[in-house]
């Protein structure tokens, strides 16, 4: 399949760890069967274990063959460890499945939390790619937001391949300010109405547009930041990140910038570190290379699988 050197290298570790434990549990048999990277396939060979006498079923590594795999493992009654796979509801389809991998609802979750409870941000937008990942990030983080007692002031999409996001980052701009004039209404104590939001944001806009060499409005004049965005959560694709952080830089929008697992790139984090020093994003898992028990581990791993 697509994916066949990670599963071998998944298939290292799990023989490494069951090398490292025969000690303490002996009589334990890792038994192998090739899915080949298909739905088709993962349901012909857990259909095949599943006849056999086995205790634990590991596996697979995509969504939707993990959710296969779950759904025959459920019926038999036979525990599931899915080990990578981040899509929503798989463990939820029985108590017996487990996802090592936390899925992306926990994930926008908790950076939510972390974002309202941690750093105490209050306002958010949301720029997000048009596909399931986007769209599951977003919904976990936005829902969430909501339950804390925060909101979201705006939530942009953008499908792949796209380099210029100057419409999504002019309408969060806008809506931005529109917030900010919301505000204003309500510490004047007036009443708040789509109208009156209105008025203002058009008497701020001409009055840009007559105040600027290149007469331009509130939106496109970036000179003028909008300050009513606490955070920006961006669960954006590390190939983005080369088009998106410069442009948000250009964009003024003074707001913590919040991240999905695909930030975890050392070096687009280094090469782009002008645009985006300080961003705090979630991810799955972390690696810590320089640390001595993993320096320990690496080197141990080695002379037992090599």
């Amino acid at each position: 399949g697509f994916y066949s050197s990670e599963a071998c290298d998944l298939l290292r570790g799990m023989a490494y760890a069951l090398n490292k434990r025969q000690k303490s549990f002996p009589g334990i048999e890792l038994l192998l069967h090739d899915s080949q990277g298909t739905i088709p396939g993962a349901v012909r060979t857990t259909i095949s274990l599943l006849n056999q006498d086995i205790t634990l079923l590991i596996g697979e590594l995509e969504g939707n063959e993990s959710a296969a795999v779950a759904g025959l493992s459920a019926q038999a009654k036979t525990p599931l460890i899915v080990p990578v796979a981040t899509e929503n509801g798989i463990a939820a389809i029985s108590g017996i499945i487990f996802q090592a991998n936390s899925d992306l609802e926990t994930r926008g979750n908790k950076l939510a939390e972390y974002a309202f409870q941690n750093l105490g941000l209050r306002t958010f937008a949301i720029l997000a790619p048009a596909d399931n990942y986007g769209h599951a990030l977003a919904d976990a983080f936005s829902n969430k937001v909501d339950e804390l007692g925060g909101t979201i002031i705006a939530q942009q999409w953008y499908y792949p391949g796209t380099q210029d996001f100057k419409n999504q980052l002019n309408a969060i701009r806008e809506a931005g300010f529109r917030y900010a004039f919301r505000d204003s209404l309500i510490a004047r104590g007036l009443k708040v109405t789509p109208g009156r939001i209105d008025s203002i944001f058009h008497a701020a806009d001409r009055a840009t547009i007559r105040g600027t060499e290149e007469h331009e409005g509130l939106i496109k004049t970036n000179d003028i930041p909008v300050n009513s965005i606490d955070g920006i959560f961006l669960p954006i694709y590390e190939e983005d990140l080369d088009y998106v952080a410069p442009q948000l830089a250009l964009a003024n929008i003074n707001a913590q910038l919040l991240g999905g697992s695909y930030w975890q790139n050392g070096d687009i984090l280094r090469k782009q570190r002008r645009y985006i020093n300080g961003v705090v994003f979630v991810s799955g898992n972390y690696i810590p290379e320089t640390d001595y028990n993993y320096k320990i581990f690496v080197n141990d791993f080695r002379m037992v699988t090599s």
